[in-house]
């Protein structure tokens, strides 16, 4: 895939309100091609903040604005930049989101949700019987794959989750909580996935859990307390970061 494709997403004076109360105040963040962490306790908002970045929410106040590169257009350009800003269907034909609360199709087998869900992200047809057999084996779910979503439990729901987020390779990628769940196997696995989408995607993860961040990686980090914007940094400073 082009690096000239990836998507950047300005976030401008970006506020929202839940049953009347204040979710976000006042965000102004530019998000780039790599991994960013959004951190934060519990209602501090990192939620709303995905949701409105995923497109599911409606935006109250301020703005989003969404910009991919156009590879064409480049290589015709003066300055070699020429953005083109996207409305929220192309968005959503290039994002894979996994909410805090997955459950997929209670009653579909794995294997038959997944392939469902290939067929809706417009997999080539033959992905389903060649690239998503060994997807499923190398996740390790091979054992779950005739077993319906409703009788998984929540570590494997969410590798289901993170399987359909991620499998079409999108552009931009949004995840809340993705390492709930899993054990270190597990997570090793996806980290390592979500390391190689981000060298050509806006992959951005939600988690309360600052142990989930390899401090030597290289990804950028925002920090939300109670709706604001508190901190806005790197992996490699988070011994500076201003959260228990």
């Amino acid at each position: 895939m082009s690096l000239d494709a990836s998507i950047r997403i300005y976030c401008d004076r970006l506020s929202c309100r839940i049953g009347g109360e204040p979710a976000l105040r006042c965000i102004t963040h530019t998000f780039e091609r790599g991994i960013t962490y959004v951190v934060g306790k519990a209602g501090s908002g990192k939620s709303t903040l995905l949701s409105l970045l995923a497109t599911v929410g409606p935006v109250c106040e301020g703005s989003i604005r969404y910009e991919r590169r156009d590879a064409a257009a480049v290589r015709c350009a003066d300055d070699g930049i020429i953005n083109v800003i996207l409305d929220y269907a192309d968005v959503r034909a290039m994002t894979g989101y996994l909410p805090q609360q997955f459950a997929g199709y209670p009653d579909m087998t794995v294997e038959r949700y997944l392939r469902h869900e290939a067929d809706r992200k417009g997999m080539p047809l033959g992905w389903s019987r060649t690239a998503l057999p060994r997807l499923i084996a190398e996740s390790g779910i091979a054992t779950l794959k005739r077993r319906r979503m409703r009788l998984l439990s929540g570590g494997e729901r969410r590798k289901i989750g993170l399987l359909q987020a991620i499998m079409h390779a999108p552009r931009l990628c949004v995840l809340d909580e993705p390492f709930e769940g899993l054990d270190v196997l597990e997570s090793a696995y996806f980290r390592h996935e979500l390391e190689k989408l981000s060298a050509y995607s806006t992959v951005v993860i939600a988690t309360h859990r600052l142990e989930q961040i390899d401090p030597r990686a290289d990804c950028s980090l925002l920090l939300l307390e109670q709706g604001k914007l508190a901190f806005v940094g790197t992996g490699r400073n988070m011994d500076g970061l201003p959260f228990d």
